[in-house]
């Protein structure tokens, strides 16, 4: 019988190693993402069920459409911005929009930068 050789140790050059604050940092995004994912979803049950007495079917018939718009409008949105093609670039001119209709002050901070007030 022959013995096992150890497995020889791979070192990461000094330049390549990550910060363990970018890493720190990486981690406390994934928390803030997580709030989206689960946890208003699984405090809709308990609000709109218990709380409000709307029957679980409607409560569950909801989630799954809003599961479903987003299954559909992922794709279709990350194409539009992948295969924009303007002036200001393929994301800025996404961005500027969807500034716009979501929020007063992002179509009035866009237009402010680009327009001279005499």
């Amino acid at each position: 019988m022959t013995a096992a050789t150890p497995a020889a140790k791979v070192f990461t050059a000094p330049e390549d190693r990550v910060p363990a604050r970018t890493k720190i940092s990486y981690g406390l995004g994934g928390c803030i993402d997580m709030w989206g994912h689960w946890l208003y979803p699984n405090l809709a049950y308990p609000v709109f069920n218990i709380f409000l007495g709307l029957s679980p079917q409607l409560v569950g018939l909801a989630l799954m459409l809003i599961r479903i718009v987003d299954a559909l409008s992922d794709p279709l949105f990350g194409w539009l911005s992948d295969n924009a093609r303007t002036s200001l670039g393929r994301c800025c001119s996404s961005c500027r929009r969807v500034g716009r209709a979501t929020s007063c002050s992002g179509g009035c901070c866009s237009r402010a930068s680009s327009t001279s007030h005499s």
